[in-house]
């Protein structure tokens, strides 16, 4: 707990969770990984901020299948305008309606959905991918269910998941975002820093303020846990 951020000692327990994490869900290399600051939520305001500056439409798709779904697009109407393809009228979230009775905005930059919502507890299975626009950027909060099966990384832009679900305490964020959506010309000029992904990107490490240390390293601990049990076909099961 009381172990610097700039000393080797902790950039070695920082690449070996990335390697770990790497390995365990067989993420890509044209994808780039973040632990950063703060939960799923500030992730909200950081989709839109980071996605839709410049010459990009400000606009997001966002499908709703519970709570936080619900939250994610409250944040991001703060900065983009928001249009929801599907909602339940009844406001329960037992089911979801296919792809064929979902709306769009045309013009959205980026789609987003919940893999798993905690709060009524609807998960997607098998999710309906022919549903997205293809030029929508598809986003997922993960934070539920990441490290329970594979992902079908050339679906997504954006996979991200509050730590403190499946793999660690509270405090950090995984954040998974492809290469070529990193790009400072398309981050909203007012974008904080510690939301700013172009920011951490360009940093030494990757490290642009204190990270969670603490958080990290069970992180760490966790990841080498998983992989030693057989990893994600062991937890799938």
């Amino acid at each position: 707990m009381e172990m610097g951020y700039r000393t080797k000692n902790f950039h070695d327990i920082m690449y070996s969770a990335e390697s770990s994490f790497r390995e365990l869900m067989g993420m890509p290399d044209d994808f780039e990984f973040f632990m950063f600051d703060g939960g799923a939520t500030l992730q909200f305001a950081g989709i839109p901020m980071n996605l839709c500056g410049g010459s990009k439409p400000k606009v997001g798709n966002y499908l709703l299948n519970g709570h936080w779904s619900e939250k994610a697009r409250s944040e991001g109407a703060k900065y983009v305008d928001t249009h929801t393809v599907w909602t339940d009228p009844e406001d329960k979230f037992l089911t979801v309606d296919g792809p064929e009775k979902w709306t769009y905005n045309k013009d959205a930059t980026y789609f987003h959905y919940c893999t798993a919502d905690t709060r009524q507890g609807f998960e997607f299975h098998n999710f309906p991918y022919h549903g997205v626009p293809e030029s929508n950027v598809l986003c997922a909060d993960m934070s539920a269910n990441l490290g329970t099966k594979a992902i079908d990384w050339s679906k997504y832009g954006v996979v991200y998941a509050a730590m403190h679900k499946n793999f660690s305490t509270s405090g950090a964020t995984i954040m998974c975002i492809r290469k070529s959506l990193i790009d400072a010309d398309t981050v909203m000029p007012f974008t904080p820093r510690v939301a700013n992904w172009s920011s951490f990107y360009n940093s030494p490490q990757k490290i642009y303020n204190v990270p969670t240390i603490w958080t990290i390293w069970l992180f760490q601990l966790t990841c080498e846990h998983m992989l030693a049990k057989g990893g994600l076909s062991y937890f799938d099961a």
